[in-house]
This record gives C-alpha cells, sequence and structure tokens, in this order.
C-alpha cells in the first residue's frame, strides 16, 4: 500500500529494474505513476486520438442507430485527447 507513495516510489522502481522478478502486478493507478518520455507519451496520444477518429467515423456512418450521448460522449474525449497531445508537442518543443 505504501510502496507508491512519493517517499518510496523511486526505491521501488530501482527494485523492479534490478531484480528478476518472475511479474510484478500493478494497479492501473501504480502503472499511470510510472514516468514515460515525452515521445512515448506523444506517440501514446497520437494512436489514442486516431483510434477515436475512427470510431467517431464509424458512428457517424452508422447514421440515426446512434445515441447522441455515445456520440458527445467520444467528442469530448477526442478534444481532451487532442489538448493532452498539445502540451506533449509543447514540452518537447520547448
Amino acid at each position: 500500500e505504501t510502496d507508491f507513495s512519493p517517499a518510496n516510489r523511486l526505491r521501488l522502481f530501482h527494485e523492479i529494474k534490478n531484480n528478476r522478478w518472475d511479474c510484478i502486478i500493478l494497479t492501473h493507478d501504480q502503472f499511470g505513476k510510472i514516468p514515460q518520455s515525452q515521445e512515448i507519451q506523444r506517440e501514446i496520444f497520437t494512436t489514442e486520438l486516431d483510434n477515436i477518429e475512427r470510431d467517431l467515423n464509424t458512428l457517424k456512418e452508422m447514421g440515426g442507430s446512434i445515441g447522441r450521448r455515445m456520440l458527445k460522449g467520444l467528442e469530448i474525449r477526442k478534444n481532451n485527447t487532442a489538448a493532452k497531445l498539445q502540451e506533449v508537442v509543447k514540452n518537447i518543443e520547448e
């Protein structure tokens, strides 16, 4: 429980890196706290944005058989992901 507290996080990352464990099980929240390079973040957000675009196109092709709530949710997710991608790109450029 305390392994991912800020004080212990770096120590745990070193243990994961240096030990020959067969498996490491993390919660989604813990996995999200592992630092990633800006380039990898850009790649992840770009792929996610492409997938959202594809989903939106599929929903629009389906026409009237889709719910407005689903369409609105994807559009919000697209905007949020695009904003995160722009922030990462800006950080890389700086």
